[in-house]
């Protein structure tokens, strides 16, 4: 019975360590349930997350200043398109206590 229970506990330790990050859109005004800024997405991610950004019109900046204290990837929605922002951006490095750093 303890080793049943053991088994059980070890199972619920290891799916943990499974969770899924999320993809967190950013798209003009919000757009089909997106975030409207950046900046909001990244204080809604978790560490681990993708902020992915469809870039605006004519690729007008998003005007934003930014503070990234998260380790999070940035994408770009569309292939081979770049998004730009304009404002100030502040990196907080990100250290892991794995085999590599996150920055």
């Amino acid at each position: 019975m303890k080793t049943k229970h053991l088994f059980c506990a070890l199972l619920c330790i290891i799916s943990l360590g499974t969770i899924k990050a999320a993809d967190l859109y950013v798209r003009d005004l919000g757009a089909g349930g997106s975030y409207p800024t950046i900046s909001s997405a990244i204080t809604a991610a978790n560490d681990g997350d993708s902020i992915i950004i469809r870039p605006k019109t004519n690729n007008v900046p998003y005007l934003e200043n930014l503070t990234i204290n998260k380790s999070l990837t940035f994408a770009s929605e569309i292939n081979f398109s770049n998004y730009y922002v304009q404002g100030t951006t502040s990196i907080v490095p990100v250290i892991t206590n794995q085999k590599r750093s996150i920055l």
